[in-house]
C-alpha cells in the first residue's frame, strides 16, 4: 500500500514527538543565566532572548523602563512589556524597539502604571518559548518566534475590560488601528545613535479577535481617531473575555516598509533588490532543524507500524512554515522521497469571481487543517 506521510510546520515551532527519552540540546539552555546583574556587579548583563539563531528580530519581557539598557534583571519583581529587541545592551542600548502587553481592569497607559507583579516560580525560559503569569492582571502571556517574526498567545480571565497595549516608543513613532483587518501597523524610530536619519522599524501585529475597544494615545494620553504621529505613540485594543480564553498575535517587522512586514508575516518571497545569499546560510540551518525533527517523526513512525505499511514514498508538507524557500527540495534531497507542499484545495472547486485566485494560492500551505475541519460531514 503506498504511503504518504504529512508534515505541518506550522506558525510556531513546535515539538513534534512529546516522548523524548532524552532532552534536546537546546532545553539544557538556561537563558535566565547572567540576568542578575547591575551596574555595580555583572554576572553577565544578559537577558532572556526568544528567538532563532540569526534571527533579526529578538523578544523579551522588559522590567526595565523604555531606554533603559537593562531591559531585563532577574531581581526585578515587575513586566511592564513585552519587547521586540534588536541589540539591548547596558552601555550600548537598543534600537528599533517595541512593545506588547496585555492589561485587565482599570487602563493604564504609563508604563510604571501598567507594570505587573511576576515570579519567576511562573516563569518559563526557553531560546524558542517564553511563558509568564502577570499577578496585577491575571493573565499568562506565552512567546515564541521566527527568524523575522513572532507569536504571542494571552491567555486572560473573566472580564468586561481586557485590553492588550502595543507601545511604539519615543523619539518618533507611528500607529493605526484597521479594525475590520483586526491589525495594527506602525513604526518607531527609537535608536540609540549609528543610523540612517530615515531610519524605521515598521511592524504589523494581526489579532485573532474582532476588537470592542480601538484607541490610539500619545505620552500619557488618548487621541481622537485611529492613526496618529507624534513623539512618542501607541495603540490600546480591548475585549470582553471568558475565563480561560485565549487572544493570539502575530507580529512581523521590517525596516523597509510596511508591504514587507506583511510579506514577512505571511512568508512571501523576498521583495526585489533582496539577495537571497546572504541569508542562505539561515534558510539552510533552519532547514537542517526541520529536518531532524522530521526524521524523529520516521523513526516513530517505522517503529509502530506494522513492517508492511513501514515504507514512506512521499512527503506532503503544509503549514506556513513549508513557505521556507528551498524546503521541499532540501528535504527530498535529505530523505530520497519525493516531496510536495500538500493542495487541500485541489479537488475542491472555487468561485474565482468571490476569491482572488492569486490569494487562495498564496494561502495553500495554511489551510490544510480548516479545509478538513470545513469537510467534516460533507458526503463526497
Amino acid at each position: 500500500m503506498k504511503k504518504l506521510l504529512l508534515l505541518a510546520f506550522a506558525f510556531l515551532p513546535a515539538a513534534l514527538s512529546a516522548q523524548e527519552k532524552a532532552p534536546s540540546p537546546v532545553d539544557l539552555i538556561n537563558p535566565l543565566m547572567g540576568t542578575q546583574s547591575k551596574p555595580s556587579l555583572s554576572n553577565g548583563n544578559t537577558y532572556p532572548a526568544v528567538a532563532l539563531p540569526w534571527g533579526m528580530n529578538f523578544w523579551t519581557p522588559q522590567t526595565g523602563k523604555m531606554g533603559d539598557g537593562w531591559q531585563y534583571t532577574y531581581d526585578a519583581d515587575k513586566i511592564l512589556g513585552f519587547k521586540q529587541t534588536h541589540q539591548p545592551s547596558p552601555w550600548m542600548n537598543d534600537y528599533g524597539m517595541f512593545s506588547v502587553f496585555p492589561e485587565t481592569g482599570k487602563l493604564k497607559l504609563n508604563e510604571k502604571d501598567r507594570a505587573s507583579w511576576f515570579s519567576h516560580k511562573a516563569e518559563v525560559s526557553k531560546p524558542y518559548y517564553y511563558s509568564v503569569y502577570l499577578a496585577d492582571a491575571d493573565v499568562t502571556t506565552e512567546i515564541t518566534p521566527t527568524e523575522r517574526a513572532a507569536q504571542l498567545r494571552f491567555t486572560f480571565p473573566a472580564s468586561d475590560s481586557s485590553f492588550i497595549v502595543v507601545d511604539a516608543f519615543d523619539k518618533g513613532s507611528y500607529i493605526k488601528i484597521i479594525p475590520a483587518e483586526k491589525k495594527i501597523i506602525g513604526y518607531t524610530s527609537a535608536n540609540s545613535g549609528g543610523v540612517p536619519a530615515n531610519f524605521k522599524n515598521y511592524f504589523v501585529l494581526y489579532f485573532d479577535k474582532a476588537f470592542q475597544v480601538s484607541k490610539v494615545w500619545k505620552e500619557k494620553e488618548f487621541a481622537d481617531g485611529l492613526e496618529l504621529t507624534n513623539n512618542h505613540v501607541g495603540a490600546v485594543i480591548g475585549f470582553k473575555t471568558a475565563k480561560g480564553e485565549r487572544i493570539t498575535a502575530k507580529v512581523a517587522s521590517s525596516f523597509i516598509s510596511f508591504e514587507q512586514a506583511e510579506a514577512v508575516k505571511r512568508g512571501m518571497a523576498l521583495p526585489e533588490g533582496v539577495e537571497a545569499k546572504p541569508i542562505q546560510p539561515i534558510i539552510e540551518t533552519v532547514s537542517e532543524t526541520l529536518a531532524l525533527e522530521v526524521k524523529k517523526t520516521f523513526d516513530f513512525y517505522r517503529t509502530t507500524a506494522q513492517e508492511s505499511e513501514a515504507t514512506i514514498q512521499k512527503i506532503l508538507l503544509a503549514g506556513g512554515g513549508s513557505k521556507l524557500p528551498g524546503l521541499p527540495d532540501f528535504l527530498a534531497q535529505r530523505f530520497d522521497i519525493p516531496v510536495e507542499v500538500f493542495d487541500p484545495f485541489r479537488q475542491i472547486e472555487v468561485d474565482a469571481t468571490k476569491f482572488d485566485p492569486d490569494y487562495m494560492r498564496e494561502i495553500v500551505p495554511e489551510m490544510a487543517v480548516a479545509v478538513g475541519l470545513a469537510l467534516r460531514g460533507v458526503e463526497a
